[in-house]
């Protein structure tokens, strides 16, 4: 009966920490969290703002303008925010398919969170393409982590974030792993572009690609006080002189 009570009990306590749960907010008293996609061709750009999220919900963007364009699906949810795209220019110079998000968001447990990304190109003259991203936690403006990687010559170029790639620009700063505190405020950027500059293409060019960040709520034991505390006292006592014995018991 002891052996059944102390297994009780630690099923009681594991059922604690595997069940913990955080709640993710998209804060809507900022007014600033938005997605965005936009395309330029001959000189002329079409923006299609997808509004601000004020919840975790998935939404689509499409804009495009002649043959260049931009979509992107956005999912965000409490498990994480996970944004796919897929972009195509046009060969005049100036030229673009581009995504940008600004995500203000908290939770209201400790989380542990997991950042990548990629964005390759399919684009052999080599113009310029970029995939950038930041955490930030908004009060002490401490930046979590930061990555930008920018290629101009660089044929069929391919960025994976965190690493430092790009014949223009090559940074990374931080950590794409770390923890998030319950009700700190927190903003993800995102951008990711390809572009017929510094000059005209001779052929268009598609980028696909995608941006991630992903919570884990952090495992906590409640504290134990009074006779929950003495409870478990007795029955781990009683559990180790069970044990002492046992292999008598068994033995006979």
């Amino acid at each position: 009966m002891r052996i059944v009570g102390f297994i009780r009990v630690i099923v009681a306590l594991t059922s604690v920490v595997s069940g913990a749960s955080a709640e993710i907010t998209i804060n809507p008293m900022t007014n600033l969290s938005s997605t965005s996609e936009r395309a330029r061709e001959g000189g002329f750009t079409t923006v299609l703002d997808d509004g601000a999220p004020t919840s975790l919900i998935v939404t689509t963007g499409s804009v495009s303008q002649g043959p260049s364009s931009s979509d992107a699906t956005h999912d965000l949810s409490n498990s994480g925010f996970v944004i796919t795209i897929n972009h195509a220019r046009g060969d005049s110079q100036g030229s673009f398919g581009r995504s940008i998000g600004f995500i203000y968001f908290s939770s209201d447990a400790d989380v542990s969170y997991s950042a990548s990304g990629t964005y390759t190109a399919t684009d052999p003259d080599g113009r310029q393409v970029f995939q950038t991203s930041r955490l930030t936690d908004v009060a002490s403006s401490t930046i979590l982590y930061e990555a930008d990687q920018r290629s101009e010559m660089t044929a069929n170029e391919s960025f994976t974030l965190g690493l430092t790639e790009g014949d223009h620009t090559a940074e990374f700063t931080g950590s794409l792993t770390g923890t998030l505190l319950a009700g700190r405020e927190y903003e993800w950027v995102y951008d990711a572009l390809i572009q017929a500059e510094p000059s005209a293409a001779s052929s268009s060019a598609t980028a696909v690609g995608d941006f991630q960040i992903s919570f884990t709520p952090i495992p906590s034991v409640p504290a134990l006080e009074g006779p929950a505390l003495l409870a478990l006292l007795v029955c781990l006592a009683g559990l180790g002189a069970r044990i002492l014995i046992w292999p008598l018991a068994v033995d006979r």
